[in-house]
């Protein structure tokens, strides 16, 4: 026997004595596995003839061995592969004989540990998708043969370990694809200066290569369509045929799959629905041809929104970000077909989300990926589909001196409906003082999981100093802070504030109304004051920390400057800033952690492009854009809840390289919106509400 497929079995009802009896399988497949927590040690033993090893879709595979240094115990192994395997924590140590690894779509494997060996043989490593993945194995010195190290989707890892590109003298190509802060290494030259003429850096424009422009939203992997259909979440399914219902000659499914399905639309004409197409079997005849449906909807008006099934992609994920790059689509899910389905082995269904006018999605790749209109926030609870929400809170919640109108009890449907909410700010205060802020408000703190605030991350930097950054700063600072708004503590930090520029050894920027006193009593000062101590301070060249990036923040409908616009200058004119909070990912993977959730399965909810958005985008985190906040003005709004104009919508986020998932009003689930929203975009069904 050469190949052997162990799909969606319990490997503990699988007795060691028949793994014996496949001692000369080469090729081992492990499939949903999901009683499968360690590596199978004792059995794979038996397969002393394998060579290609793969484990896919094994929910529950934290990976740990019985021993913490045991390898896998198949002398012949050339090719080790794992993937989609959520809860994996561990890499077993490999045997000498490896030739080719790859890693991916494991979304809780941090690093690739260094005890994988030494493998003199390994010519090709590949690893993507890994959403919390921060650095390859340290431990690369037999890496000898490596002639080929590819990077894609990897947006943690920063650097590589030091010294790696001395020990891959036989390195012949590195491939790196969206991961901006790594790419930005090579960019900067130094010791990575010596591998550039190997590297092929994915450059899909500017932003990507800052992390602060377009990302493609994280989809979701599905076995098959069982539960979307289940939940009657969707009224109407747009389906292609060839490649999705059949391939020309046989029918790969038959669409009355479930008595809950909504009806099937085969060819959708925006000014008539006389398509609609139910029966069980797909008739060709019955449907208008591709030409009159294209014409009819090129000549509309209205906005096509639906979703696709597409079969023709192949089941390389690469694949689909290469599709998702060229057309600026944005899914939401992709199946890999159950095998009880009479699908080709290879096919794939792909399941996204398109809506642009006029076909705008068949544009150039440099349109933006579209947003989706909402009134409020009650679809998107009720569905269910994301498990946590970070919240921002000025702009969101309240304007810091009373609650926006719905906010309360959009947050009491939340938490009706199970939702983990995160509170997640550019708040120059600690978490504690922002919780206080909120009950004083009127909300109840038992909402919410907690707060990660920029202010409270940097105390946390700053007090422990494991970073080697903040390390490296001394413990004088000049400390900008707030006046009227209460002076910022830095009780157990072991800081010393100065006045004198001179004794300073580096910034702290908590606020713009003040200059701190030795004391702990803040100095007011005026925004041009602040600005001429900066300059005494660039001339000394002093480090920033600047606990609150914001730039400017909402109270009471004014807009009121915040340090970030400080930082910025100082920066812009050559002073070196570190960035804590929003849009920096530290903040995100925080709340993250702290909610016990992968990326896909949370959402931001914020009011700033720049911050909000664009940290979620970098994040690879679904995001919902208020209008009625910082930047209100600049969409024409002049009350709660006025209705913003698509085009400004989408001509701000081009500006700011900022793309939502969805578009807000306002922070609300109750009907106020919906008046005016039917009076500017005409009537909606529930589910947009």
């Amino acid at each position: 026997m050469a190949v052997f497929v162990l799909a969606t079995c319990s490997l503990s009802k699988v007795h060691l004595g028949l793994w014996e009896c496949f001692a000369f399988v080469k090729d081992l497949t492990v499939h949903g596995c999901d009683d499968l927590v360690q590596w199978p040690m004792e059995e794979l033993r038996c397969l002393i003839c394998l060579r290609h090893l793969s484990f896919r879709a094994c929910g529950k595979l934290e990976g740990k061995c019985r021993l913490s240094d045991e390898a896998l115990p198949l002398p012949q192994l050339e090719r080790f592969e794992v993937s989609h395997c959520d809860n994996l924590l561990d890499i077993p140590k490999m045997p000498t004989s490896l030739v080719n690894l790859e890693v991916s779509h494991c979304r809780s494997l941090v690093a690739l540990p260094s005890h994988l060996g030494n493998l003199p043989r390994l010519r090709s490593l590949t690893t993507y998708c890994m959403d919390m993945l921060e650095m390859l194995p340290d431990g690369m010195n037999g890496f000898t043969a490596l002639e080929e190290l590819e990077i894609f989707n990897c947006l943690p890892i920063e650097k590589f370990p030091e010294g790696l590109v001395r020990r891959l003298p036989a390195l012949k190509s590195l491939i790196i694809r969206d991961c901006p802060f790594l790419v930005r290494r090579f960019q900067e030259g130094g010791e990575y200066f010596g591998l550039a003429p190997h590297v092929k850096l994915s450059q899909r424009q500017k932003a990507a290569e800052e992390a602060a422009g377009w990302m493609a939203p994280v989809f979701e992997r599905l076995t098959g369509i069982r539960a979307l259909a289940d939940s009657a979440r969707f009224k109407a399914w747009f389906l292609d045929q060839i490649g999705v219902l059949h391939h020309g000659n046989m029918p790969y499914l038959v669409p009355s799959l479930h008595e809950n399905m909504a009806s099937y639309v085969w060819k959708m004409s925006m000014k008539s629905q006389q398509s609609v197409h139910t029966s069980d079997k797909l008739q060709t005849s019955s449907c208008p041809s591709s030409s009159s449906v294209k014409k009819e909807v090129t000549d509309g008006e209205e906005t096509l929104q639906g979703w696709w099934i597409g079969g023709d992609l192949g089941d390389r994920e690469d694949k689909i970000n290469e599709l998702i790059d060229k057309q600026r689509t944005s899914p939401i899910s992709d199946f890999y077909p159950l095998s009880s389905l009479p699908f080709p082995p290879s096919s794939l269904l792909g399941f996204g989300r398109r809506r642009r006018r006029r076909w705008g999605w068949m544009a150039s790749a440099a349109s933006a990926p579209a947003f989706e209109r909402l009134a409020g926030i009650r679809a998107l609870a009720e569905s269910g589909r994301f498990k946590a929400w970070f919240l921002d809170q000025f702009g969101v919640l309240h304007d810091g001196k009373k609650p926006y109108p719905g906010a309360v009890l959009a947050l009491e449907k939340l938490a009706e409906k199970g939702a983990k909410m995160v509170i997640i700010s550019n708040s120059s205060r600690r978490s504690s003082v922002t919780m206080e802020k909120l009950e004083s408000l009127g909300f109840d703190p038992s909402c919410f999981l907690g707060a990660i605030t920029s202010g409270e991350l940097t105390h946390q930097y700053l007090q422990k100093r494991d970073d080697p950054w903040f390390a490296a700063l001394g413990r004088k600072c000049v400390h900008l802070t707030w006046g009227n708004r209460g002076a910022i503590s830095l009780e157990g930090l072991g800081l010393q504030v100065v006045s004198n520029v001179e004794e300073a050894e580096f910034i702290l920027a908590h606020g713009t109304e003040a200059l701190g006193l030795p004391s702990g009593d803040p100095l007011p000062k005026s925004l041009e004051e602040l600005e001429q101590v900066l300059m005494l301070c660039l001339e000394k060249r002093l480090p920033m920390v600047v606990a609150n990036p914001d730039y400017v923040t909402v109270e009471a409908r004014d807009l009121r400057v915040m340090p970030g616009t400080l930082a910025a200058k100082y920066e812009s004119l050559g002073g070196e800033v570190k960035w804590m909070g929003k849009p920096d990912k530290v903040i995100y993977t925080s709340a993250m952690s702290l909610a016990g959730v992968n990326p896909h399965e949370c959402i931001t909810v914020g009011d700033s492009l720049h911050h909000d958005i664009k940290g979620a985008n970098a994040s690879r985190v679904a995001s919902a854009f208020i209008t009625g906040g910082i930047h209100a003005t600049e969409l024409g709004l002049n009350e709660i809840g006025e209705i913003a104009g698509e085009d400004t919508i989408d001509s701000l986020c081009r500006k700011h390289g900022s793309y939502p998932t969805y578009v807000l009003p306002s922070f609300t689930c109750s009907d106020a919106n919906i008046a005016a929203f039917v009076a500017k975009y005409g009537a909606v069904s529930d589910s947009v509400y």
